[in-house]
């Protein structure tokens, strides 16, 4: 078999195949070398800047105020900071951003934008946290939303 010359596979991983360092990947196992081996180049991508965010969460909810945005992508980097520094377990992936984004826009048409957002993250982040994540990220909501 003789590939295309101009055919790839590409393969993501949350771990670099180095198993789960932080427990938040149940069930991924150290890769062997070998098999690493076999894929080039390894390419670590951070997470999307502020405005890129904002951007996204504007092409996949419109009906989110800029305001709003604003705040959700604060929330969020703020949220990230905390995981990087090992102060939380729980990351928040750019799919939970957009899940609370959806969700805010839902309950902002039957209450105040305040209360809709506090609904919104608790219902697609903190309430899957752990107890001490949830207190710290809900500290995080109330600074950023305040």
């Amino acid at each position: 078999v003789h590939p295309h010359p101009f055919f790839r596979i590409i393969a993501t991983c949350n771990t670099k195949g180095q198993g789960d360092e932080f427990g938040c990947y149940q069930g991924a196992r150290p890769q062997a070398a070998p098999f690493l081996d076999r894929f080039r180049p390894f390419l670590e991508i951070d997470y999307l800047s502020p405005d890129q965010e904002k951007e996204l969460i504007a092409m996949k909810v419109p009906g989110m105020g800029e305001s709003a945005r604003e705040n959700l992508v604060q929330f969020a980097q703020d949220a990230r900071k905390s995981f990087e520094n090992m102060e939380t377990q729980m990351p928040v992936s750019p799919r939970g951003v957009i899940a609370v984004a959806e969700d805010f826009v839902f309950y902002e048409g039957i209450m105040d934008a305040r209360e809709a957002m506090q609904l919104a993250l608790h219902s697609n982040l903190l309430d899957r946290a752990s107890t001490q994540d949830r207190v710290l990220l809900k500290g995080i909501a109330d600074r950023v939303l305040s």
